[in-house]
C-alpha cells in the first residue's frame, strides 16, 4: 500500500530537497520445479485458474509438511502485498517493517485452515498433490503466470534484494496507520439515508 495517492506524487517529488528516509521493502523469490521464475514485491498466488475443480496443495515449511490446502488456491504475501488480494481473501494487515510472509487460503474447503504468518527467513514449498482433481496457475505480482500441474513444486524464499522507497522522515509508521484509518473507515458508523 502506497502512503501517497497518485495526485500527490508531484508534490512529494518537488519536496525531495527536504530530508527523507529510505524505507526497505522485502521481496520474495519464487521458483517452479527448481527454476527461478520471479521476484515479487507483493505476492504469489496459486489458483485453480479456469478449472471447475478445487486444487489440492501440499504445504511445506523448511521441508517439513505443514498441511494440505484444498480450495480455490493459496496466497503467499509479503507485508507490502498484505493490503491487496491477501486482505480481500481474509488475510491480515501487516505493517511493512514486520519481516514475515503470510499464507492465506482462497476459499478453503476446511474451516480449520486459517491464514498463517511465518518468519521471512523460511523456505515455503507448495506442491500440487498428485491426486488433485484440478490443476492451476501460479501468478506472480498479478503480472506473470505459469501453469501449475500435478506433482509440480513452487518454492518461495526471501529475496536478497530489497526495494527502496523514499519516505518523509518520521512518517513511515504513522502514515501507514493514517492511510489505513482513511481507507477502512475504522470506527465509523455507516449512515443509512433517511427517507
Amino acid at each position: 500500500m502506497c502512503i501517497y495517492s497518485l495526485k500527490d506524487q508531484f508534490e512529494v517529488l518537488k519536496n525531495l530537497q527536504i530530508p527523507y528516509n529510505i524505507e526497505l521493502k522485502k521481496r520474495i523469490q519464487g521458483s517452479l520445479n527448481g527454476q527461478y521464475v520471479y521476484t515479487a514485491l507483493n505476492d504469489f498466488f496459486i489458483t485453480k485458474g479456469n478449472s471447475i475443480h478445487v486444487v489440492c496443495l501440499d504445504i511445506y515449511v523448511n521441508d517439513t509438511f505443514v498441511t494440505q490446502a484444498r480450495g480455490d488456491g493459496l496466497i503467499i504475501s509479503t507485508p507490502t502485498g498484505s493490503t491487496a488480494y491477501c486482505l480481500s481473501a481474509g488475510g491480515p494487515l501487516i505493517q511493512n517493517r514486520v519481516p514475515c510472509i503470510a499464507l492465506v487460503p482462497i476459499c478453503p474447503l476446511s474451516l480449520s485452515f486459517r491464514p498463517l504468518i511465518l518468519p521471512l527467513d523460511v523456505k515455503i514449498s507448495i506442491k500440487m498433490n498428485a491426486n488433485s482433481r484440478g490443476e492451476g496457475v501460479v501468478i506472480c505480482d498479478g503480472q506473470v503466470q505459469y501453469d501449475f500441474k500435478r506433482n509440480d513444486c513452487f518454492d518461495i524464499i526471501p529475496s536478497k534484494n530489497d526495494v527502496r522507497f523514499v519516505v518523509p522522515p518520521a512518517h513511515q509508521d504513522l502514515d501507514w496507520v493514517i492511510k489505513l484509518q482513511r481507507m477502512l473507515n475504522w470506527n465509523s458508523r455507516f449512515q443509512q439515508p433517511r427517507d
